[in-house]
């Protein structure tokens, strides 16, 4: 997918995917690749949506039958900026065991500190939907939500659920 991406950019080729949103749905779309880049441990594509008639970032693993069509563009995209940004979003105060320390590290940027006894913490700004438990609930027993109290609240309730799927 990468290969392909990159010689469609190169030679300014329209590629056309099936695209799974986050919001669970598919999409078939065509585009106008820009760039490539890599974000938050993921490769993404930008891209001029011809569907939307708009720039868009799309996850690279969310792509499915990628094709590089024969039709090319003249348009340049040299100026246009390059900034991956989410709406809705919300920060958490959260705290990390030290045997996550490498992750923590690896994946977050801002302030992060220690106590005594080596849990981190931090805040982190994150979309305010699905995207959030995953992520948290990707640190396991690691992981403790400080605020904000809803949050709190969401996760206890959905590890609650969770718990109530293992009992057999």
């Amino acid at each position: 997918t990468f290969h392909q991406l990159k010689t469609a950019i190169l030679g300014k080729h329209l590629v056309s995917f099936s695209y799974f949103a986050s919001d669970e749905r598919e999409t078939s779309r065509r585009v106008k690749p820009v760039r490539l880049f890599f974000k938050n441990q993921s490769w993404y594509l930008y891209a001029f949506c011809l569907l939307r008639q708009e720039f868009r970032y799309f996850k690279l693993s969310r792509m499915k039958n990628l094709e590089r069509m024969e039709e090319r563009f003249e348009d340049s995209f040299e100026d246009v900026a390059l900034e991956l940004t989410y709406e809705n979003t919300i920060k958490l105060t959260v705290k990390f065991d030290r045997k996550v320390a490498f992750r923590v590290y690896d994946e977050l940027s801002g302030d992060i500190w220690t106590d005594a006894e080596g849990n981190l913490y931090t805040e982190i700004e994150i979309p305010n939907d699905h995207r959030l438990y995953s992520y948290i609930l990707s640190f396991g027993d690691a992981v403790e939500v400080l605020n904000p109290p809803e949050i709190r609240v969401k996760m206890k309730e959905m590890i609650h659920q969770l718990a109530e799927k293992y009992k057999t």
